[in-house]
């Protein structure tokens, strides 16, 4: 992540979003999660490094901003707009966003097969 200023840090070598946290005096923001499992679980221990995390915005509901939610399960309260509940993660012709993050998962982040989650867990408690 790079730090952007002194409590602003982003990412901006991931394909898709810029998964991004701020640091204040009550907690840590996360805005937007990584696709990939090993740079959600990498992001979630340096924001709670700062402090806990108190927010985890999600901005939109593509699969490269909201995928690594999972990995930030109990990590303070999701806050998103009503478009992103209504689409989180909806299966269509044209995309099944699960699919989509499986087939980065050997190619963009062979490490994180190891906990990449099976559909029906993903989507129990995602």
């Amino acid at each position: 992540m790079q730090n952007v200023t002194p409590n602003v840090f982003t990412e901006t070598k991931l394909r898709g979003c810029n998964p991004s946290y701020v640091t204040t005096s009550d907690g840590v923001v996360v805005i937007d999660t990584p696709q990939l499992p090993t740079e959600a679980v990498a992001m979630r221990e340096e924001a709670e490094s700062h402090g806990p995390i108190r927010y985890l915005i999600n901005t939109e509901h593509h699969v490269d901003h909201i995928f690594g939610n999972y990995y930030f399960k109990g990590a303070g309260t999701v806050v998103h707009h009503q478009g992103v509940y209504d689409n989180f993660m909806v299966v269509s012709p044209e995309l099944d966003p699960f699919a989509y993050a499986a087939e980065a998962i050997p190619t963009d982040d062979p490490d994180g097969e190891a906990i990449f989650p099976d559909r029906d867990e993903y989507y129990s408690n995602p």
